[in-house]
C-alpha cells in the first residue's frame, strides 16, 4: 500500500508510476478527497427537514425525530436482507414521509414528494461543493492513460446523486463508471462493495486506510491512500481525527498520562504506514 501526505505529492508519483505499469481500470474514492463537503452535509439535511416542515405543516422536532426513526426502520430491513450499508436516502426519505404524513398521501405522491427531497439536497450540496483542483488533474491525467475511470463510493446517495455533484467539480468528462454503496447495500469498507465490479481495478485510490487501503489489497488491487491532512473530512474518515484533533485542540500538548497512552493505542490500532505512526508517537511525546 502506497501512502502521501497530500494530492498534491501523490500526482506525480501516480503519474510516475503509470508509465512502468500495463494497467487499464482505476477507481477513485470520491467523498474522501474529489469534492470537500464535511462542513455542508449537516446543513443540507437541516434544510431538507425544514423544507419538509413547512411543506406538512408540522413541527420540526417532530419531522427530526421521525426521521431518524425512519433510518432504524430502513436499516433494520436492511440488515434483514444481509446487507451492510445503509439504505439510500430515497428509501429513507420514502419512509420518513409516511411516518409523518403517510395517511393523507398516494404512494405515488409520497415517491415523488421523496424525489424533491433529495434533487433539493443534491442542489444545495453542488452549490457549496469545494471541488480539490490537485485531485482532479491526478483523475484527468489518469484519464489519458486509462481505458476506464471508476468512482467507487460508500454513500447513501446513488451514482446518478455523485454524478450531478461531480459536475460542479468539473470532473464528470473523465469518469466512466459510478458505483455506491447506495444501489448495492453493500460496503467498501467491508470489502463486499469490491465485488460486485464487473470491472476489478487494477488501481483504487482514497483517503481510507482500510476501505481504500486494506480491502482493496485483499482483492489484488493496487491501493494508494492520500492521508490530507488539510481536508478535516479525511482526517475524520481515515480515523487521523482521533489523535489530530485532541492534539491541535491541545496546542499539540495533551495533557495527562492517560490521555497520551489513548492516542498511542489509537495510533497502533489502525493500518496507518510506519513513517505516520513515528510521526504522531513524536506529536504525542512518546
Amino acid at each position: 500500500m502506497r501512502t502521501f501526505l497530500s494530492w498534491k505529492s501523490a500526482g506525480p508519483q501516480l503519474e510516475m508510476w503509470l508509465s512502468r505499469k500495463d494497467v487499464e481500470t482505476a477507481s477513485f474514492s470520491f467523498f474522501g478527497g474529489l469534492i470537500d463537503l464535511d462542513v455542508h452535509r449537516q446543513a443540507a439535511r437541516r434544510q431538507t427537514m425544514i423544507n419538509l416542515a413547512q411543506r406538512l405543516g408540522q413541527d420540526e422536532t417532530l419531522v427530526s425525530a421521525a426521521l431518524e426513526s425512519a433510518w432504524n426502520l430502513a436499516n433494520a430491513v436492511h440488515v434483514s436482507k444481509g446487507l451492510d450499508w445503509e439504505p439510500p436516502v430515497r428509501v429513507v426519505f420514502d419512509r420518513w414521509i409516511r411516518l409523518l404524513n403517510g395517511h393523507a398521501q398516494t404512494d405515488q405522491e409520497i415517491a415523488d414528494l421523496a424525489e424533491a427531497l433529495v434533487e433539493n439536497e443534491i442542489e444545495f450540496l453542488a452549490d457549496h461543493a469545494t471541488a480539490n483542483a490537485a485531485l482532479i488533474q491526478v483523475i484527468a491525467n489518469v484519464n489519458r492513460d486509462f481505458t476506464h475511470t471508476m468512482i467507487v463510493e460508500d454513500t447513501s446517495f446513488s451514482a446518478h446523486d455523485l454524478r450531478k455533484l461531480s459536475q460542479k467539480a468539473g470532473v464528470t468528462d473523465f469518469i466512466d463508471t459510478w458505483v455506491t454503496s447506495a444501489d448495492k447495500g453493500l460496503r467498501k469498507h467491508t470489502g463486499r462493495l469490491f465485488k460486485t465490479l464487473e470491472r476489478k481495478p487494477d488501481l483504487h485510490v482514497g483517503t481510507d486506510p482500510v476501505s481504500d487501503g486494506v480491502r482493496a489489497a485483499e482483492f489484488k488491487i493496487e491501493p494508494w491512500v492520500v492521508y490530507d491532512w488539510k481536508s478535516q473530512y479525511s482526517r475524520h474518515k481515515s480515523g487521523i481525527d482521533k489523535i489530530w484533533w485532541p492534539l491541535e485542540s491541545a496546542g499539540l500538548e495533551p495533557s495527562g498520562r492517560s490521555a497520551k497512552s489513548a492516542m498511542i493505542r489509537t495510533i497502533h490500532k489502525h493500518p496507518y504506514p510506519e513513517f505516520l505512526k513515528i510521526k504522531l508517537r513524536n506529536l504525542v511525546g512518546k
